[in-house]
């Protein structure tokens, strides 16, 4: 039993059969608990992704709907399977563009969730076809579903062929449309029309608020890097802490009034009745972390929503977590998983960056390196500054848009700094400036101001992370935007992509408009 679970969710995580696997292999413990509750922050409904290896977008979405009730108090039922029609739809063009060199899976992560809202909006539930429905079922139910678009995407990139098969996207799309509804272009909601993109803008999240943190010693600490997990394709990096630093992020969260979603392995014990802790003489440590991570015997395989804390009889601490699973077990939906359990098995914590400290992702490394941004400077006369420069100089001007709080934004600067070639070509081509900026909104309203003009005059460059390099000339007018994460080689950066970047976009390769 145990070797055919792994082999499923290695295929993909959390698709339809390995979650009906670990719904099944789960525990029945008889073992009863009472909780004292000290800590419960409000959560919409539990609902029940049924046959559907969907945990990751109910457990997110689950999550939004707690950061909307945390701000203004409104609950919201948002559409599950919007996100699922644009992702996998995301999923199948990744596949295509890597030569099948990568995986269709029903599972996927938070970062999925974020991605789709970013880029696609969202909707009420009410605006789409109720999962299942268009298939005679009353849940979402993928065992058709899935197997047909897997053999749909599969067979787009054939052996040997010099291209893909054509209008591939309309064939997917039809795939995903007839089990899943097709997303709306316009809706209405309480008396108001809205298109995916307004409606998200109207619940008042911030995306640029949301970060993944994680807890592993394959990797250095206090830097960002990409888990390597099949079912997080799109590459979105997570910070990695020592796990004490992690349960105590987790806990000032909580206790600070911030819900986390939770993506982590439940194919131990984790119990189908509603409790999840450690056998006895089993002490969570981050050498065990990484041993279960090596040997596959800690995978990725669950997404959940932590939104509270609680007491056993014997005042051991335990968090309380909403699942996807319907109603079921001892507490209706709702787990109890003990801070044991959770040390030993988050693969990531998924929250508002806000719910930590100030200081919180000042990596070591930005206590050596020169912190370059002017963080009292008015980015928009530094950019028409440097514009004017550039124009009397038949330069380009190049923006390193980031802030002192990011460490990958100042190993940059320190790289072409110590570069003797790409500083040569920045100094003949560009005025080069350090342009600043944090996704954290200030309380301060001007400076909020700024931000937002900033964002609106570098065509929202914030959506590809940071730092983000916008090429402008002498006008002013953006040329190009430069996503950073295709010049990192490593725990830093490539010197040939990063002389490339520079060089492809001098006034002499790209000529200044009349």
């Amino acid at each position: 039993m145990v070797s055919v679970l792994l082999a499923l969710l290695l295929m993909g995580a959390t698709t339809a059969e390995a979650q009906e696997h670990l719904q099944r292999s789960a525990k029945a413990s008889e073992v009863k608990k009472t909780f004292t509750t000290v800590k419960e922050l409000p959560i919409t409904s539990v609902k029940n992704q049924y046959r559907s290896g969907t945990c990751w977008d109910y457990a997110t979405l689950g999550y939004f709907e707690s950061e909307i009730l945390r701000k203004t108090g409104k609950t919201y039922d948002l559409c599950e399977m919007f996100v699922v029609n644009k992702d996998y739809m995301d999923c199948a063009t990744h596949y295509v563009r890597m030569h099948g060199y990568s995986q269709i899976s029903e599972g996927g992560s938070c970062d999925d969730v974020l991605e789709v809202i970013r880029q696609y909006g969202i909707c009420p539930e009410e605006a789409m076809p109720a999962p299942g429905s268009l298939t005679g079922d009353s849940l979402a139910n993928f065992k058709v579903f899935f197997p047909e678009l897997e053999r749909t995407v599969s067979g787009i990139v054939k052996k040997g062929a010099k291209e893909p098969m054509p209008h591939w996207q309309d064939s997917v799309l039809s795939v995903i449309e007839k089990y899943v509804g097709r997303c709306p272009e316009s809706f209405v909601y309480e008396g108001k029309t809205y298109t995916p993109k307004s409606f998200a803008e109207s619940i008042g999240l911030n995306l640029d608020n949301y970060l993944s943190l994680t807890s592993y010693t394959h990797h250095p600490f206090n830097e960002w890097f990409i888990l390597e997990s099949p079912y997080k394709w799109r590459l979105k990096p997570s910070y990695n802490i020592p796990i004490e630093q992690l349960m105590d992020a987790l806990d000032k969260a909580l206790d600070a009034g911030y819900t986390v979603a939770w993506g982590g392995d439940v194919t131990g014990d984790f119990t189908r009745t509603g409790l999840a802790m450690l056998p006895d003489g089993v002490t969570p440590t981050q050498e065990l972390r990484q041993e279960q991570w090596d040997d596959w015997r800690f995978t990725y395989d669950h997404v959940m929503l932590i939104y509270g804390k609680a007491l056993d009889e014997q005042g051991k601490p335990y968090y309380m977590v909403k699942n996807s699973w319907g109603k079921s077990g001892q507490y209706e939906g709702i787990w109890y998983m003990s801070r044991d359990y959770m040390a030993l098995n988050t693969t990531y914590l998924f929250l508002n960056r806000q719910a930590l400290p100030e200081d919180f992702l000042t990596a070591k490394v930005q206590k050596t390196l020169k912190k370059v941004y002017d963080e009292n400077a008015n980015p928009l006369e530094q950019i028409d500054k440097a514009i004017a420069m550039a124009k009397a100089e038949g330069k380009y001007v190049v923006c390193q848009v980031g802030g002192n709080w990011c460490p990958w934004c100042l190993r940059f600067a320190d790289f072409i700094a110590n570069d003797t070639a790409i500083s040569k070509v920045i100094s003949e081509n560009f005025e080069y400036i350090h342009v600043n900026y944090n996704p954290r909104r200030s309380k301060d309203e001007k400076k909020a101001a700024q931000s937002a003009a900033l964002m609106k005059r570098l065509n929202d460059c914030g959506r590809f992370g940071y730092p983000v390099f916008v090429v402008l000339d002498e006008k002013g007018n953006v040329l190009h935007i430069q996503d950073s994460s295709f010049l990192e080689e490593g725990q830093g950066y490539d010197q040939k992509k990063v002389l490339r970047f520079f060089k492809n976009w001098t006034p002499k390769a790209v000529p200044r408009q009349r």
